[in-house]
């Protein structure tokens, strides 16, 4: 599972949530295909010890194969990320958005999770990231084999890179129109050539979905594969705006047919298979994690 980006949107709950045993089903009304279970900033440290015990008593009854969602779950840290992992049922999650990932976080959860099953996400949101070679040390350490082929996405943590500017989101204004956005296109252009996928960063004002949308269509202009959702109703912009066009579709179709010219025209464009054929591939890609999505939701219904 760990070649199909985590795309479109995953919706984030609390390890608190009161009805985080009947969230994952049909029955919830939540049709988010993909979720994160959070121990970290989405609780206090009085409540840690609740969020685990109500995680302990969901693994048991997660579903798995196909059928099931992908689900991740967000350690607050090291400690507790050992605790997981000796959990009863936790072979039955995806894996492990980790945290404040940087170059000395990261070595402890990437060497315990060889042996599973389970992919990471790690989620660039330190001081390290705003500095090239901070970026350049970060992805030398991913890109070892026997780590990439874990890294299922890489994740923007928008709110805690806002955080060290001492800066936060304001209504109405897209994460683009701010600093952050010329730090979201570094971070593309240090990770996407090796072939990471990367995932936009959430939009806390969960009421305004057109800004919402406005967001998705950069996230997809900055070759970003989905994003995160903090609230139910987010799901849907989310899974629409990163839906396949299916001109796009078409079009990554005959760049990669081996009968294709080197060149030709398509929609009144040239179109060059050796120069498209990465681009064609990530849209297959998406259109892949698209179709498992989909898949999901019929057989939910």
């Amino acid at each position: 599972m760990h070649n199909i980006p985590m795309g479109g949107a995953a919706l984030y709950l609390p390890a608190t949530h009161n009805r985080l045993d009947r969230v994952f089903t049909a029955e919830s009304g939540i049709e988010a295909t993909s979720f994160i279970v959070c121990t970290e900033d989405a609780l206090a440290e009085s409540d840690l010890d609740d969020g685990l015990k109500q995680i302990a008593s969901l693994l048991p009854k997660l579903r798995t194969g196909s059928e099931a969602p992908r689900i991740f779950i967000r350690p607050r840290n090291e400690e507790v990320f050992i605790d997981l992992l000796m959990m009863k049922g936790i072979e039955k999650v995806d894996g492990f958005v980790i945290p404040k990932a940087d170059t000395d976080s990261l070595p402890a959860y990437l060497q315990r999770v060889q042996g599973t099953s389970h992919g990471l996400m790690p989620v660039l949101e330190t001081k390290e990231v705003f500095d090239e070679q901070g970026r350049s040390s970060i992805r030398r350490m991913l890109a070892r084999p026997e780590y990439q082929q874990r890294i299922t996405t890489l994740r923007i943590g928008g709110n805690d890179l806002l955080r060290i500017m001492g800066m936060k989101r304001t209504k109405g204004v897209s994460v683009y129109e701010t600093p952050l956005g010329t730090l979201i296109a570094q971070i593309v252009l240090a990770f996407r050539p090796d072939g990471f996928h990367l995932t936009g960063v959430v939009c806390d004002d969960f009421e305004d979905l057109d800004l919402l949308k406005r967001e998705v269509k950069t996230d997809i202009l900055f070759g970003l594969c989905g994003k995160s959702a903090i609230h139910p109703r987010q799901v849907a912009v989310i899974e629409s705006g990163f839906a396949i066009d299916e001109e796009d579709l078409s079009l990554a179709r005959s760049i990669l047919e081996n009968d294709q010219p080197v060149v030709f025209a398509q929609s009144g464009s040239m179109v060059e298979r050796k120069v498209h054929a990465t681009w064609a591939y990530s849209i297959m890609n998406r259109a892949r994690s698209q179709s498992y999505r989909n898949k999901l939701s019929d057989q939910e219904t």
